[in-house]
């Protein structure tokens, strides 16, 4: 089976939101989790109500103050990861954004692009997910092949045919 696809900044993006969510569900431990970060929550919460109802003088300029210096702080942090997304964006003239030449046969997967020219057998796919509109093939925890549905003529068929190769 071949296929041809043109993949975008768009796919790109796709696959990277794609990644960092199923990574951070991938957190282990009590703070990583959904009732972690509420407990937390709850006891900072509980923590600050305490401090106002027993402070007989609370200072509002002060407070006013270290409010201020810690949403300054959480906006450079949004800042800098924006940057560090952005700077981590494929180039144009790079080997994702372009057109790509697949051949899949019982081996595994022969890739063709500007610049490259790969092959992985079935045994280094380590996982294909089909989410957002996207079908990847993991090759490793943060790296594969990125295959936009609606650029395949049927994806479900597709997915079967890939499938019937995997097992082979």
């Amino acid at each position: 089976m071949e296929i041809d696809i043109q993949l975008t900044k768009e796919d790109w993006i796709k696959f990277n939101k794609f990644v960092q969510k199923r990574s951070l569900k991938n957190l282990k431990g009590f703070a990583g989790s959904f009732f972690g970060n509420m407990v937390i929550w709850l006891l900072l919460i509980a923590i600050f109500v305490i401090l106002f109802l027993t402070v007989k003088t609370w200072h509002w300029p002060t407070a006013i103050f270290v409010a201020t210096v810690f949403i300054v702080m959480i906006g450079l942090s949004l800042w800098n990861i924006y940057r560090m997304q952005s700077s981590l964006m494929p180039s144009e003239n790079g080997s994702f954004i372009g057109k790509h030449h697949f051949v899949f046969d019982d081996n595994g997967i022969h890739s063709q692009g500007k610049g490259y020219k790969g092959y992985h057998s079935w045994e280094v796919v380590k996982s294909i997910e089909r989410q957002s509109g996207i079908i990847i093939f993991f090759l490793d925890t943060a790296f594969g092949y990125v295959f936009p549905e609606d650029r395949l003529d049927y994806p479900a068929e597709f997915l079967e045919r890939i499938n019937q190769l995997r097992s082979s």
